[in-house]
């Protein structure tokens, strides 16, 4: 992915580990003719091995939480791009055919996009650190009542925590989770290791654990960005950006 300043060699990201690190050689194999999943099939074996699980004749790999966040770090490569550039421009039409010309919706939108979740590289399950940038989107979205998406309990059978998920992971808001038994040590407890989807938040860097256009998709919304795009005009942002100023 690059250089690492002040170090010789080359900084490379693992998309297993989600870790970047800075090594000295680097093989540069770009044919994926031969290549098989082998490794992430034996992860997968050895942990229902562990867990006393029957194994199934054929591992499937979408069963992992975390395949979307490593797919997204790389393109379709069943979409030449001549299909891309079409795409785009499709979209780009689209786009403009819908703005509407609501001066509040759209200073509305422009005061929710300032905040989206912050960059996650860690897999789905493995702690984060607690940031600042994260307290802030956490408050953002409890003000703003963003909708969010539990993922399938994660906690340990039998256990209460588990319990108590099954009971507020059917919210669609973090105040209908605090509703419904959660406490903000449980949103931030979630949140940490990546149990929570903000589908029209996510972050739309590359190497995101959640594809932020897909995870919008997939529950019949538009990510905030595509609203600024839809919705915002010139002549919208420089009047919100003087408010803002003044």
């Amino acid at each position: 992915v690059g250089f690492t300043d002040g170090c010789n060699g080359y900084r490379v990201f693992d998309p297993e580990a989600r870790r970047y690190s800075t090594v000295d050689n680097v093989y540069f194999y770009e044919s994926f003719k031969h290549r098989i999943d082998a490794l992430r099939h034996h992860d997968q074996r050895r942990a229902l091995m562990k867990a006393g699980k029957v194994q199934p004749v054929q591992v499937d790999d979408w069963e992992d939480s975390n395949a979307q966040g490593v797919r997204n770090l790389f393109t379709n490569p069943d979409a030449s791009e001549k299909e891309n550039v079409a795409q785009e421009v499709e979209s780009g039409v689209e786009a403009t055919q819908m703005r509407p010309l609501d001066d509040d919706l759209a200073q509305e939108v422009l005061r929710s996009a300032e905040v989206l979740r912050p960059l996650r590289l860690l897999p789905i399950g493995k702690e984060a650190k607690w940031t600042k940038q994260d307290a802030d989107f956490i408050a953002h979205a409890r003000e703003r009542d963003l909708f969010i998406i539990y993922v399938e309990n994660p906690k340990s059978h039998g256990s209460a925590s588990r319990l108590r998920y099954h009971r507020y992971s059917r919210a669609s808001t973090l105040r209908e989770a605090l509703e419904l038994g959660a406490t903000t040590k449980d949103i931030q407890h979630d949140y940490r290791r990546g149990f929570i989807k903000f589908p029209s938040h996510e972050s739309d860097l590359p190497g995101h654990v959640y594809n932020a256009v897909e995870v919008a998709a997939d529950h019949g919304i538009h990510h905030i960005l595509d609203d600024v795009a839809r919705i915002i005009t010139p002549k919208n942002y420089a009047d919100y950006m003087l408010a803002r100023a003044f």
